[in-house]
């Protein structure tokens, strides 16, 4: 990967959560004992694991959904989990925000660019509260 920042942008309306998106590096290997592990150094180092490469990929997807659903259900808000992390708050306009962690003054953002693979991970939850994404779900636009 070759980027400066990480931009993590989030959709709200009337507070609530619509939706969330970013482009960041995803460690994935094979342990031990056969597993496949995926892990997200830049949200916490959050992990998880499946029997199979193909299960590993959508499992990655719901690791982000579950961190976005945590933050909002659990924690003080996915805008304030992430300051908690090092992310900055870029912008905000309307009911548009986005955070960045940027490549300058944090040693160890580069190890983890070049090391991870890069996926785009989104989260649109649906009013019924089913989780929505898959790794073919299309990504929101954002003005």
């Amino acid at each position: 990967m070759n980027f400066d920042n990480i931009e993590i942008k989030i959709t709200r309306s009337n507070g609530n959560l619509i939706s969330a998106e970013v482009a960041m590096p995803v460690w994935q290997k094979k342990d031990i004992s056969g597993q496949f592990t995926a892990s997200l150094p830049l949200l916490g180092d959050v992990q998880t694991w499946a029997e199979t490469e193909e299960d590993l990929e959508v499992a990655v997807f719901e690791l982000f959904e579950c961190f976005c659903i945590a933050s909002e259900e659990y924690g003080t808000g996915l805008e304030n989990e992430l300051e908690s992390l090092g992310w900055e708050k870029l912008k905000s306009k309307h009911k548009h925000s986005s955070f960045a962690i940027k490549g300058t003054g944090i040693p160890y953002l580069k190890g983890v660019i070049d090391t991870g693979s890069k996926k785009v991970l989104s989260y649109h939850p649906v009013s019924s509260g089913i989780l929505s994404n898959s790794p073919s779900s299309k990504p929101l636009a954002f003005a």
